[in-house]
């Protein structure tokens, strides 16, 4: 009767095609998906295998978001402020490993300072208000230090909280992720050096020198223009992020699980199978079985400054 311990024996033909299918599936990993999305380098926050980028977000004057008397909709300050945090919650922190906590009213604005305008990786800072909000009643909204460089700084982010196209929801909405996609590091499409000059009604974009994100200081292109991008302004103020935005944050902040702040993509998970899987069928291979559990669980976006 056949031993059962003894290895089973597969032809060496088998067993070198089933090596170079694995070969060719862990070289697949590497392919990014098709992109879209501009960030400058260097401006992007880096992450960490044991923490999300967490920003804390306060209200330099809550009060600012209540209802002028002229305006046709009168839905309270405290509704529209909870807008604001609900759409970074269901399109940035929804896709990627960022959360934006706090919400609260700014305390330290006197202490307010510029961060030192270098490139290179950056964690948010020690202080608990990284990105303080300025509500705007008229006009549009901004954001003076791209990426990290809006970190503690005073008015880093303007928003207009009673524009009113397509309604007030959807506007407090769009520009909400917009302009929170800048402190994430992303500008607009339209400032890409290869933005097409034939697209009616969005022309490239250049701004003054005088602004320190100005000009780019390396491009991070993924892909080709998206004009459905939110990050675009012929997108038609979309209240959701585009499929390329999403590919596009994941790639520079990693995925993020519904209900966790881990990324464990699925493709880890396929590969450890693929292993097993080949382990049964060439048992020889017991080197692998010692290396196999120490494959990556979080692949790590971590950019330098070159």
């Amino acid at each position: 009767m056949k031993n059962e311990s003894e290895p089973l024996n597969v032809p060496w033909w088998l067993r070198f095609g089933i090596l170079s299918i694995f070969v060719i599936f862990l070289l697949s990993l590497s392919v990014q998906p098709v992109q879209s999305i501009m960030a400058g380098y260097g401006l992007t926050w880096s992450i960490l295998i044991s923490a999300p980028v967490k920003l804390t977000v306060c209200w330099e004057i809550p009060s600012a978001a209540e209802p002028l008397s002229l305006e046709a909709d009168q839905t309270s300050g405290a509704i529209r402020r909870e807008w604001v945090r609900l759409a970074l919650k269901n399109s940035w922190e929804r896709y990627a490993r960022v959360i934006f906590v706090g919400w609260e009213q700014c305390t330290d604005e006197a202490n307010a300072a510029d961060p030192p305008y270098t490139l290179g990786p950056r964690r948010p800072g020690t202080l608990d208000e990284n990105l303080k909000i300025e509500i705007a009643y008229s006009g549009s909204s901004h954001n003076w230090g791209h990426g990290s460089w809006g970190d503690y700084k005073k008015s880093g982010v303007t928003l207009n909280l009673h524009c009113s196209y397509p309604s007030l929801k959807s506007c407090i909405e769009y520009l909400t992720i917009h302009e929170f996609g800048h402190t994430l590091g992303f500008y607009h499409e339209e400032e890409r050096s290869d933005w097409p000059t034939n697209i009616p009604g969005c022309p490239p974009q250049t701004h003054s020198t005088n602004y320190p994100w100005w000009p780019i200081p390396t491009e991070m292109r993924f892909g080709a223009p998206d004009p459905t991008s939110v990050m675009a302004y012929c997108s038609d103020w979309p209240t959701k992020l585009s499929p390329k935005d999403i590919t596009g944050v994941q790639h520079l902040y990693t995925r993020r699980n519904p209900g966790t702040l881990l990324s464990v993509p699925v493709s880890i998970h396929i590969a450890r199978q693929t292993i097993h899987i080949i382990l049964i069928l060439i048992p020889q291979l017991k080197f692998v079985r010692l290396q196999m559990y120490r494959l990556p669980l979080v692949p790590i976006t971590i950019l330098t400054n070159k």
